[in-house]
């Protein structure tokens, strides 16, 4: 494999016409941080710190915020925290797992972050949705979880596409 190839100042017809390098790749995905951090004037502290995401006051007007039960139609009944944008309907639903089993502050401003985004976003409890299964540990909820992924598809104000993601908070 060769060497030369320079993914941070090469156009792309360049990098697909030579075979790459995997310590190239890698150098030149790690380079443009570096770059960016270097041209905006940040020293490498700065950059260190992780971004804080914005936090979403729950009382935006923009959004529409319940927290209770909500019952399906294949009859799984999901606890958690509903956020979507006020007055929307057919929305793409993103269903976001907590770090945690139980509902959380961080967790619930990201599915107000994804609300305002236009999405139907849901964090289960995990604990109160799955029961009996809570006893036999965090996996045993999120399989629990999961069975209601096909009631989520015929939500009243969904459009029937569901994507799952961990909370990133």
């Amino acid at each position: 494999m060769s060497n030369e190839t320079d993914l941070g100042a090469a156009p792309v017809e360049s990098i697909v016409a030579k075979p790459l390098n995997r310590r190239s790749v890698v150098g030149g995905i790690a380079a443009v941080p570096i770059a960016t951090s270097a041209v905006a004037g940040l020293s490498a502290p700065a950059m260190a710190a992780p971004a804080m995401a914005a936090t979403i006051d729950p009382t935006d007007r923009r959004l529409s915020i319940f927290k209770g039960r909500y019952a399906l139609a294949n009859g799984k009944i999901i606890d958690g925290y509903f956020a979507s944008p006020r007055g929307k309907t057919k929305l793409n639903v993103v269903l976001v797992m907590p770090k945690g089993d139980t509902l959380d502050a961080e967790t619930e401003n990201e599915a107000r972050r994804h609300a305002l985004d236009g999405y139907l976003a849901i964090v289960p409890d995990l604990k109160a949705t799955s029961g009996v299964a809570a006893l036999a540990g965090r996996g045993a909820m999120l399989a629990d979880v999961m069975t209601a992924v096909p009631g989520l598809k015929r939500m009243a104000h969904g459009n029937g596409h569901v994507r799952v993601i961990g909370a990133q908070a």
